[in-house]
């Protein structure tokens, strides 16, 4: 008979089981009114008479008659290890029967370090200080032990030719120094680019320049923005930030100054010397301005020559017109300007020759009103014809 009785004043929620054997000739005594003592303040529960034991997962035996036995079953349950590893080797499995299966120990690590060198291998079982130091301000020295930046090496530093992904030196997240295509280099954030094709033998310095380029060759840039819309000119030389800036598909060009030759495009055989030299010449060839600002005005036209500071065109579509000196402005094409307005006098140790038959000195005459040109014939006879000023 199984029995159950609550004492909830003892503090246990829990149920006490109290199981006794039936005295012979007492099967009908029930729970309710057990023969036998409860103590004070418990209070019998019937639940029932036990008709059968059923074996759980892990126990065998069991039975609903007479004297029932549990038993655990080894084959589910692992019994205690009875088995033991020699010296130099570890349990590797436990098996079901408590013996086990070892393994031989592996080989520890021996060796000794100096502080700050990280450490290597220097055999199969032992460690050593490699040839890196790191010292308490995370200075890192490669060869050295004594690193004055956060990585300092005393030997060569070496990269692999310049792929989409590899052999670049970045700054944050650009580009920084390459040499991506055929024997090019390129030093500034985002100068040049990993796309361009062609015969290379390009060089950009500084931040942007040739990033545009495509196929253009033999093409040098060094200053912020230079040549950096350069697509297909090849033999272009830019030196000075923005100088050949626009240009695309113009070749043979030199710029030297800032922004000298900026806004040219397709023009070609150009030669700017100083800032802003040829600034704002587009697709006119052949034009050579020495001087800062030299030939400003001048767009479109070509074979114009201007020497000296501020030496101009009066109009942008002039050819094969020269103004020499600071500030001169010549203002028709096939015409040469000496000096600025300022100058009175052009002197020469030697003789002014005009070798065309017909033409000779022109002078504004006296009274403002008109020119004469001074010719004179093989008799030495001078003459004087009215013609329009130049």
């Amino acid at each position: 008979l199984l029995c159950v009785a609550q004492n909830p004043a003892n503090g246990f929620p829990a149920r006490l089981l109290v199981v006794h054997p039936l005295p012979p000739g007492d099967a009908n005594i029930d729970c309710v009114n057990p023969p036998w003592p409860l103590g004070p303040g418990w209070s019998p529960v019937d639940v029932g008479t036990i008709s059968g034991v059923t074996a759980g997962t892990g126990l065998t035996g069991g039975g609903t008659l007479g004297p029932v036995t549990l038993d655990a079953d080894t084959t589910v349950l692992q019994q205690r290890v009875s088995g033991i590893c020699a010296a130099g080797s570890s349990i590797l499995v436990i098996n079901q029967d408590g013996t086990v299966s070892c393994e031989t120990d592996d080989v520890g690590i021996d060796g000794l370090g100096t502080l700050n060198f990280i450490s290597k291998f220097t055999g199969a079982g032992t460690i050593g200080d490699s040839g890196i130091f790191e010292d308490a301000l995370g200075n890192v020295g490669i060869g050295t032990a004594t690193p004055n930046e956060q990585l300092e090496i005393t030997g060569n530093f070496r990269l692999p030719s310049t792929t989409t992904t590899a052999g670049i030196i970045m700054s944050g997240g650009n580009r920084f120094i390459h040499n991506f295509g055929t024997e090019n280099f390129f030093a500034g954030v985002n100068a040049g680019n990993l796309t361009m094709t062609g015969d290379g033998r390009n060089t950009g310095i500084g931040i942007d320049s040739l990033s545009s380029n495509t196929t253009g060759s033999f093409n040098m840039a060094a200053g912020r923005g230079a040549l950096n819309s350069n697509t297909t000119g090849i033999d272009n030389t830019a030196a000075g930030a923005f100088a050949l800036g626009s240009n695309t598909t113009g070749s043979a060009n030199t710029a030297t100054g800032r922004n000298a030759l900026s806004a040219n495009t397709t023009g070609f055989d150009n030669t700017a010397n100083g800032g802003n030299a040829l600034v704002a010449n587009t697709t006119g060839s052949n034009n050579t301005a020495s001087g800062n600002g030299g030939l400003f005005s001048k767009t479109t036209g070509t074979f114009n020559t201007a020497v000296g500071s501020g030496a101009d065109v009066s109009a942008g579509n002039l050819t094969n017109a020269t103004a020499i000196g600071a500030n001169a402005v010549v203002n028709a094409s096939n015409k040469i300007r000496l000096g600025a307005a300022a100058v009175t006098v052009v002197e020469t140790s030697g003789d002014v020759y005009v070798d065309t038959q017909g033409f000779g000195i022109i002078l504004r005459d006296t009274d403002g009103i008109g020119c004469h040109r001074i010719t004179v014939n093989s008799a030495g006879t001078l003459s004087a014809t009215v013609v329009t000023c130049p």
